[in-house]
């Protein structure tokens, strides 16, 4: 169900959160189901002005620019290594070096990344009423460094695995 999905770091999700959607991936904008199609950015702000503010959903896409890698494009992440053989328990258990010698650059590129123009953007239509929040599945604390306040992290905040 859409409403307990919207939960996560959220607080309850409220009937106006819910009630209809739309999606908007690599510029194409996807209406929910009771919806009629929107096609163009316009009519996508007139839509937010008109029935309220939006909960936004991204992706590994929203970071590219800020130079992260995604992870199952023809450059991504996973394009010359499988997952299993790096990044899980399995993989970790039979050769930890491994793992943390793949991990390490990767960690240090979420470091060194910077929030680009669309978490900017995000940031500054929640802060003028039109985003209610952000939820991503990203790690890299890029929409909360961009000034995102109402955030759900889908896969888990990593700031509490930092040491003190």
């Amino acid at each position: 169900m859409v409403g307990d999905s919207l939960r996560v770091g959220l607080g309850e999700a409220d009937a106006d959160l819910v009630r209809e959607g739309v999606a908007v991936h690599r510029g194409e904008i996807y209406p929910g189901p009771t919806m009629r199609a929107v096609g163009t950015a316009s009519e996508l702000a007139l839509l937010v002005r008109d029935r309220g503010p939006a909960v936004v959903l991204t992706g590994a896409g929203m970071s590219t620019e800020s130079g992260i890698p995604d992870f199952r494009s023809a450059s991504g992440i996973w394009a010359d290594v499988d997952p299993f053989e790096v990044a899980s328990i399995d993989a970790f258990r039979r050769d930890p070096l491994r793992v943390w010698r793949w991990y390490g650059p990767r960690i240090g590129g979420l470091l060194a990344a910077e929030p680009n123009a669309g978490h900017v953007a995000l940031a500054a239509l929640e802060r003028a009423g039109h985003v209610r929040a952000v939820v991503t599945q990203n790690i890299d604390l890029l929409h909360t460094r961009a000034g995102s306040r109402r955030r759900g992290d889908a896969r888990g905040d990593p700031r509490p695995a930092r040491d003190p």
